[in-house]
């Protein structure tokens, strides 16, 4: 068949446009179903999906800084400087820990499913079957988000470790960086052309280590 933009197989429609199904919200949403799920609370009563930034809980937060300093975990496990992590080809690598948990396919698939349940002709079995065709590429569409996240906010860690003269392990020892804010930016590539403008979210990070001697207060999803 043909599509807006060329040519789809027909049947193969959801499975081709996997990058426009997630919103950049979807991916939060992702983050608080694994967050609840990862508490083992019951699938069956997950609130809604997000609509907006705004809707953020602080346990959500909290759940993406755990899984960024888990990350960041795994880079100093991998021998590599933050500052070389942006360019690594085995990057991916440091998202495998995260990728083999049966927990986050599960969030995965829970928040796909209600996506596709946002077309009114999908009754909840026909968005079942589509997220079962999707779901490895919907979560690998996840582990690049987190991916491009972790390099965006890559300068923000190196200037923090530079400010208070700590290197990557004693970062990490002090708690890791903290979200203070994520707000919405509307970013153009030209502003003498009309291009369609793209919405980005920035992330502002935060420090506020802590007496390595004393309990990490975040919760350590991953131990």
């Amino acid at each position: 068949m043909r599509g807006d933009e060329g040519f789809i197989r027909a049947g193969l429609e959801d499975v081709v446009e996997v990058e426009k199904l997630l919103t950049k919200i979807d991916n939060y949403s992702i983050v608080d179903y694994y967050r609840i799920l990862k508490n083992g609370e019951s699938p069956q009563f997950l609130p809604p999906l997000l609509d907006d930034l705004d809707e953020l809980e602080l346990e959500t937060i909290e759940c993406l800084e755990v899984i960024i300093n888990s990350v960041l975990t795994q880079i100093v496990k991998l021998n590599r400087p933050f500052t070389e992590f942006k360019d690594s080809p085995g990057r991916l690598k440091a998202l495998h820990f995260l990728a083999q948990d049966p927990v986050l396919k599960q969030a995965v698939g829970k928040v796909t499913q209600r996506i596709f349940m946002r077309k009114r002709s999908n009754t909840s079995e026909i968005a079942l079957n589509k997220t079962k065709k999707v779901l490895g590429k919907v979560r690998e569409a996840f582990l690049e988000f987190l991916l491009e996240l972790i390099v965006d906010i890559l300068p923000q860690i190196n200037q923090i470790m530079k400010a208070h003269r700590i290197d990557e392990e004693e970062l990490l020892r002090m708690g890791g960086p903290m979200i203070e804010s994520i707000t919405a930016s509307k970013i153009s590539s030209d502003l003498f052309r009309s291009i369609e403008v793209e919405e980005r979210y920035i992330i502002q990070l935060g420090f506020d280590g802590y007496d390595s001697e004393l309990k990490n207060p975040r919760d350590k999803m991953f131990e």
